[in-house]
C-alpha cells in the first residue's frame, strides 16, 4: 500500500474516532436510558424506565409478555446487524471510488474498481431492502 493510502486511511480512522467520542458523550450528557452509538441501538432498546442514572431494564409482567419482550430484543440485534451492513457497503462504495480515481488509466484496476463498486451497490440494495422487511414484520407482530 502506498504511502497516500496510508494517510488517508489513517485520516479517516481519525474522523471516525472523533466522530463515536462526539456522539457518545453527546448521549451522555442527556442522561439517556438507551443511548445509540454510530445509529446502532443497544439489545434493551424500549425496554427500558427511569431517566439519568435510574435506569433499570423492565421485566416482563408476567408470562404472556415473554415473547414480545424477547421479539423486541431480536428485532434490535437485526437491526443493528442490518446497520453494520449498510455501512460495509457504503465503505466500499468509497474504497471502489478510490480504486477509480487511483487506477491512472490502468485497465485491470479500474475494472476492479468498478466492480467493487457495483458489487456494493448491490449489497447496500440489499441492506436496504433487509431494513424495509424487518421493519415490516416489526410491525406487522404485536405483542
Amino acid at each position: 500500500m502506498n504511502r497516500l493510502a496510508k494517510v488517508v486511511m489513517g485520516m479517516v480512522a481519525m474522523l471516525g474516532m472523533v466522530n463515536m467520542m462526539m456522539l457518545t458523550s453527546v448521549s451522555a450528557a442527556n442522561g439517556d436510558c438507551e443511548p445509540t452509538f454510530l445509529g446502532m441501538r443497544p439489545w434493551y432498546y424500549n425496554l427500558t424506565e427511569g431517566s439519568g442514572d435510574d435506569c433499570q431494564i423492565k421485566q416482563p409482567e408476567d408470562g404472556d409478555a415473554i415473547p414480545g419482550f424477547i421479539f423486541t430484543i431480536v428485532m434490535n440485534v437485526l437491526y443493528d446487524l442490518e446497520m453494520i451492513a449498510g455501512l460495509l457497503a457504503t465503505g466500499f462504495v468509497i474504497f471502489g471510488g478510490y480504486q477509480i480515481m487511483m487506477s491512472s488509466g490502468d485497465a485491470g484496476a479500474m475494472a476492479r474498481g468498478k466492480k467493487t463498486v457495483t458489487r456494493a451497490v448491490i449489497g447496500l440494495a440489499i441492506a436496504v431492502m433487509a431494513q424495509a422487511i424487518t421493519a415490516f414484520i416489526a410491525d406487522s407482530f404485536t405483542f
